[in-house]
């Protein structure tokens, strides 16, 4: 199980290394850079959670916490992220905000469903986190930060299409 979550991290750093390149060597007016700058944080965010969390089993295993322990503490410490992101002053809200200030709109559909993609991990690890689902508990944390790494590609997928569209006219 460790080896699966060290490729999680790997493919989440590899995400937030090419997009922040990508997103440096853009040049963009001020609406089109307003745009990259959210999608980069949205996807910097997912990713280092995701790189982190990843990790975070595989230390409690060094300081040999015990299989059913060592998860619902992962489990809990991915809930408390998720539940600090969407946070008034989180960087994800306040990156939205700066956004919707600069006269962006948001397609609902992708609001739901990148939701979605956080709050189901949201309910699974905290399940997990108060033993009430605790023989499923590795599955349910990767399965978790796989949701988590699926919602950081997808950002990264904006980012990139973002980038390739062709500057507007002054």
């Amino acid at each position: 199980m460790d080896d699966l979550l060290f490729v999680i991290a790997e493919l989440a750093i590899g995400l937030a290394g090419f997009a922040s390149v990508a997103t440096v060597l853009a040049r963009r007016d001020e609406m089109q850079l307003a745009i990259a700058a959210v999608r980069l944080r949205v996807m910097l965010v997912l990713s280092i959670g995701v790189a982190f969390l990843s990790l975070v089993p595989a230390i409690l295993a060094q300081f040999e916490f015990l299989p059913e322990p060592r998860w619902r503490l992962s489990a809990a410490l991915l809930s408390a992220l998720l539940l600090v992101g969407f946070l008034p002053f989180s960087p994800l809200r306040t990156g939205f905000k700066a956004t919707r200030a600069a006269g962006v709109t948001w397609n609902p559909i992708y609001y739901y469903f990148m939701g979605s993609l956080l709050l189901l991990p949201f309910i699974a690890c905290s399940a997990v986190a108060l033993g009430v689902i605790s023989e499923f508990a590795a599955g349910t944390y990767v399965a978790s930060l796989t949701c988590f790494l699926l919602a950081a590609a997808i950002a990264f997928v904006r980012l990139v299409f973002s980038l390739l569209q062709p500057k507007r006219a002054a």
